[in-house]
């Protein structure tokens, strides 16, 4: 290497001059405050062997707030934080920013019980500095976060987070959640190709009291009348109807026989208590297609592309899907006649389908019809667009 030159040591003064003062201006940058933040909770917390009830009605705590300074030290912040909690949510009116003053807040002074709802499980009170709750505020947020001790509650039975007026949506939607089946009779009703229906014979048939468990693949150790004794899973609403996703499961073997309930047009034709039934086995008695369901109707279109035909009852109607049974049957050539059926509550954005998984779900013989190569079983609606 040859000797530098005075224009590269100029070059390379200049490099250590630039780099000292970057150095200098983030050793000498002042550090944002507060940097932590320490919650308590006042009142009953429950503990894992004596859990608090899960419930959907808000419930309030008293908190206590304090920020403190990187040296762990009181630091008289005064300035807006944000409230959350997890598992659960914040009640619909209660304000998730507080105002704090000279570092301290209490809700018992601040006359503002923290109120929350739908918690299971190990559950804290989150306390963050995100910024002002003012948008416009200059004041740069220091990202401090400081949790509560944990609060404990029961998880929830599938009746508890899906009996909702809101028939599209049910009180955990969006968790991954742990379903209380331990100390109840929770039970496969049917198994499909990618997934099963339970029942938690507790609550009953009717009571919101059942679900489908999504599992991607022809679910394995697992038959009608097996009891779930573990479950859970990431709770979502496909096209209306409550599921476990991505679950995890553990079975006995079992041989319980549920009793299938016979339901008419004042359940048919009742939304709320459509849901009631929502993933449950029913029957329902004397059903009939529309004379007007031909080739040229607008619902004939959905069904060859969805599968879903319509059926009447009483001047109500429902759809019927008959994909899982193992002989053709085409509902434009039986047109204005009537039958039995028996088969899965589900529902497309509030229209109701009645999902048949064997040939015992409709009255017919199955010999009257052409035989098809490959038996399916039952699946999923599938997604009708939204009218």
């Amino acid at each position: 290497m040859g000797q530098p030159n005075q224009h590269n040591i100029l070059g390379y003064s200049m490099l250590f001059t630039f780099v000292l003062a970057c150095t200098n201006e983030v050793t000498q940058k002042e550090v944002l405050e507060p940097s932590f933040i320490i919650v308590e909770i006042d009142g009953e917390q429950g503990t894992p062997s004596e859990p608090l009830l899960f419930s959907t009605e808000p419930i309030e705590r008293n908190v206590s707030i304090q920020t403190l300074d990187r040296n762990a030290d009181p630091y008289p912040f005064t300035g807006d934080l944000k409230i959350n909690v997890r598992t659960g949510r914040l009640a619909s009116d209660m304000d998730p920013w507080i105002s704090m003053e000279n570092g301290t807040w209490n809700s018992v002074e601040a006359n503002e019980a923290i109120r929350f709802q739908a918690a299971f499980g190990p559950t804290r009170i989150w306390v963050s500095d995100a910024g002002d709750k003012d948008v416009t505020s200059d004041r740069a947020p220091s990202f401090a976060t400081g949790v509560s001790e944990p609060l404990y509650f029961n998880f929830p039975t599938i009746a508890e987070f899906n009996n909702i007026e809101d028939t599209e949506t049910n009180h955990i939607v969006g968790e991954f959640t742990e379903v209380r089946v331990e100390d109840r009779e929770v039970v496969v009703t049917v198994v499909g190709p990618n997934g099963f229906w339970v029942t938690d014979l507790n609550d009953g048939v009717g009571n919101y009291a059942s679900m489908y468990v999504y599992t991607f693949s022809k679910p394995t150790s697992i038959l009608p009348g097996y009891r779930i004794t573990k479950l859970n899973g990431g709770n979502q609403e496909y096209l209306g109807a409550t599921q476990l996703s991505f679950p995890s499961y553990e079975t006995e073997e079992g041989d319980y026989v549920l009793e299938i309930p016979d339901i008419d047009k004042d359940i048919l034709c009742d939304e709320q208590k459509m849901e009631g039934y929502e993933s449950a086995v029913v029957a329902v008695k004397t059903v009939k297609i529309p004379s007007t369901f031909t080739e040229t109707s607008e619902d004939y279109f959905d069904y060859l592309e969805y599968g879903q035909y319509p059926v009447e009852i009483d001047g109500c109607t429902v759809y019927v899907d008959s994909n899982a049974l193992s002989f053709e049957f085409n509902p434009v050539v039986h047109a204005g006649e009537s039958f039995d059926i028996q088969g899965i509550v589900s529902q497309i954005w509030s229209k109701w389908i009645i999902v048949l998984y064997d040939d015992n779900g409709i009255s017919y013989e199955a010999e009257d019809f052409q035989q098809k190569p490959i038996f399916r079983g039952p699946v999923r609606p599938q997604a009708r667009h939204r009218q």
